[in-house]
């Protein structure tokens, strides 16, 4: 079995491949008889359209049915998203309603094939209408000062986004009162979106100015200079995003946003991607390039956000950027600054990108409290050692405890002698053991998951022979999923450390280390995907020059834990809770619009391990600690906080808008500042180590290692996860038979 599963992806992050299935030819026998030319593009877009929609009702793990009902859906979420194209607020309640008119029932039927697929061309031929209109008035307003002294307020989050309740297709928001009534709506609604973007950077250059030397021509700059400054730098910012979306959202773009709008509709993982963006994918997977090693996003309001930070790379060892924060300027090493508002993610990735060891210039602005920082870092390849398992040895108490770190689950499977997380989590358990470790800390906190084929090994390592996870497909047959060796390396105290961006793979090991007895979960509730996808070819360039149509990624099982629970949505949930500031940004599996909901299955039959110690009592004394720890409890005390204002308006008062700012400064800074430990643990390299930590030809590495570990020592959950290991050692031995379920 675990030849079929080599290639098996599961991960929140990458496009999990499984089998390639060839389709060239099949779509010209899906409607229109006779030979399909490349040219007759109208044509080749109404036979995909209808092949990918008999796909997702065929095959798809959990298929809704494309009906009038399912046909509503895509009209909100297509006009949703190409009104995003053009920064959102371009349509005006009557067009909506023009549209629904002709099309709100009928999207089923284009899918179909019994209607003429016309509905996404009519709706972007309204959309660049008014696209035209914003941009002639957007430069009207923008060519006046604001006054920052009126009370008024910017809603930032209004929008289309989120208006389905995640599994079903049941509306929960007004659909009449998400677009503006007429056009001086409209016009307000700008008018504040803009007059807030100034305000932001407005105050930002106040800043900078009060920072700046004496002798800094900043420094002589008036208020009204720096408002001018600011409202410029607005429309430049607004010029360069109306012109990238002018020219880059074509009818490919629009029908490809058009086909990924009805398959988002089945699940968040399932994904077409068009011809170029899946050559564009399969050279990012294949080649190695420079960066910072951060992934990025475009929004809607034309900043370049961050969406991931790839442990071990340049960006994660800064120990500053953080999820959700923007990228306001970039510069190559100490020359000129920038300003990538309104730039595509292509260019912007153009200018973060290059030579090897050249330092690359970026200022931030926290997503939190609005804070701007500058980071200098030294562009790098990636690393695959420093991306790999590593451990260390705490010295607590007297006692040894092994910490692991695995930041995903990798395996090159290209590469016969390629990486394999299973042999390296392996070989750092051996190293630990001779170091004569007392008990384990198992860290995936942020572990995005990998390789299922791993992740099944590594539970081996801990859990004598039996299942490790189910899977079931859409007819509902199930499979066991085992580990067959008979053997563990490892059999003593033991806890394992989550968030809730620990996914998919990382899933799998906690929920089978929890359901076998086998150790401790200690954290927050995981990310909770419990979906498995495989890539679909749409056909491929062959010697009759049949075009390429691209490539669909499709949900087609769910995987379930050995005592029946699923993992979908639910997450792991830990034994012991611990504050979580990543639950602030809502970025798990439950926060997804149409993600499939939790169910159960049967049980697997397991032995359970018996464990030398009183697990609840194990459980009670860690979280009783947790719960009077006040380092945790002001923790969560700032989480609850930003919980709490993030959906409130935000003030266009200078004063006001000053005060909200420093009041999420002042949290944020304090929220930073909790997380470090005025006393760290002792750490200390495994010996087996020494050389590669201290000796290393390489030095940069070396001292990358050795600060490594010196955070380690400061990381109070960390500490925590230490603790309930001394319990552990320490609590009286409670003599229990071998269970079996």
């Amino acid at each position: 079995m675990l030849q079929k599963l080599e290639k098996i992806m599961l991960s929140k992050r990458t496009v999990p491949f499984l089998i390639l299935v060839m389709l060239a030819g099949v779509l010209g026998s899906v409607s229109c008889k006779g030979k399909m030319k490349e040219t007759d593009t109208t044509v080749q877009q109404q036979q995909l359209l209808m092949y990918i929609g008999m796909v997702l009702e065929r095959d798809h793990y959990s298929p809704k049915p494309i009906d009038d009902a399912f046909s509503k859906v895509v009209f909100d979420k297509y006009m949703s998203s190409i009104d995003n194209q053009f920064l959102k607020d371009n349509f005006l309640q009557s067009d909506i309603d023009s549209l629904k008119g002709l099309y709100y029932t009928k999207l089923d039927d284009e899918i179909h094939g019994t209607a003429k697929m016309s509905f996404f061309l009519a709706a972007v031929e309204v959309l660049n209408r008014r696209s035209k209109e914003v941009d002639k008035f957007y430069n009207e307003i923008l060519a006046k000062p604001f006054k920052f002294t009126d009370d008024e307020t910017y809603q930032s989050d209004k929008d289309t986004n989120s208006i389905y309740k995640n599994s079903g297709l049941e509306v929960y928001k007004d659909q009449n009162n998400i677009y503006p009534k007429n056009d001086q709506e409209r016009y307000d609604v700008w008018r504040k979106k803009l007059k807030y973007q100034t305000l932001t950077r407005f105050v930002d250059l106040q800043n900078q100015r009060d920072k700046a030397a004496d002798t800094s021509s900043l420094k002589k700059k008036s208020d009204a200079d720096l408002e001018k400054e600011a409202r410029e730098a607005v429309k430049k910012m607004m010029d360069r995003a109306f012109k990238k979306s002018k020219s880059d959202f074509d009818e490919e773009q629009q029908y490809s946003l058009f086909v990924n709008t009805i398959c988002k509709i089945m699940d968040p993982h399932t994904d077409y991607f068009p011809p170029i963006e899946k050559r564009e994918f399969d050279a990012e997977m294949g080649n190695s390039f420079f960066g910072i090693g951060a992934q990025l996003q475009e929004t809607p309001d034309g900043t370049i956000k961050i969406v991931d930070i790839l442990k071990g790379l340049p960006a994660y060892r800064t120990g500053k950027m953080k999820v959700n924060d923007v990228i306001q300027k970039v510069a190559q090493g100490d020359g000129p600054a920038v300003d990538i508002s309104g730039y595509s993610i292509t260019d912007a990735v153009k200018l973060i990108r290059g030579a090897k060891g050249s330092v690359v210039t970026l200022t931030m602005k926290r997503a939190t409290d609005g804070t701007v920082y500058v980071l200098s870092i030294v562009r790098d390849e990636v690393k695959q050692d420093e991306l790999a398992a590593r451990s260390a040895v705490i010295n607590q108490n007297g006692k040894k405890i092994g910490y692991l770190y695995l930041p995903e689950f990798y395996n090159d499977f290209n590469n016969p002698n390629g990486a394999k997380c299973a042999v390296d989590v392996r070989n750092e358990i051996i190293k630990l053991k001779k170091d004569s470790i007392q008990g384990l800390v198992f860290d995936l906190r942020s572990n995005n998951g990998g390789s299922l084929m791993d992740v099944i090994q590594i539970v081996g390592l801990f859990v004598p022979q039996g299942p490790v996870v189910q899977v079931r497909d859409r007819n509902g047959k199930v499979e066991q999923l085992k580990d067959e060796d008979k053997d563990v390396l490892y059999d003593g105290p033991m806890t394992v450390m989550i968030n809730n961006l620990s996914a998919s793979a990382a899933e799998i090991f906690a929920a089978a280390i929890q359901d076998y007895h086998r150790g401790v979960i200690i954290g927050s509730d995981s990310y909770g995907k419990g979906t498995v996808q495989r890539q679909m070819m749409l056909g491929k360039a062959n010697e009759n020059g049949d075009p390429e149509f691209g490539a669909l990624k499709l949900t087609f099982q769910k995987f379930y834990r050995v005592n029946g629970g699923s993992t979908q949505r639910k997450g792991v949930v830990p034994d012991v809770v611990l504050p979580d500031q990543y639950s602030i940004l809502k970025l798990r599996e439950t926060d997804a619009e149409f993600s499939l909901p939790y169910d159960k299955i049967t049980p697997a039959s397991i032995t359970y391990y018996t464990p030398k110690y009183d697990a609840a009592k194990i459980v009670h004394a860690s979280q009783t600690r947790v719960n009077e720890n006040a380092i945790f409890t002001a923790i969560q005390k700032n989480i609850d906080w930003f919980k709490k204002n993030e959906d409130k308006p935000i003030s266009l008062n200078l004063i006001k808008y000053k005060e909200e700012r420093a009041a999420m400064s002042k949290i944020n800074n304090k929220d930073d500042s909790l997380f470090i430990l005025k006393q760290p643990l002792s750490v200390k390299i495994a010996s087996d180590d020494y050389n590669k930590v201290y000796k290393n030809d390489d030095s940069a590495k070396g001292k990358r290692y050795q600060d490594w570990y010196k955070a380690l020592g400061k990381d109070v959950y960390i500490k925590e996860a230490s603790n309930t290991i001394l319990d552990m050692i320490s609590t009286k031995l409670v003599v229990t038979e071998p269970k079996k379920k």
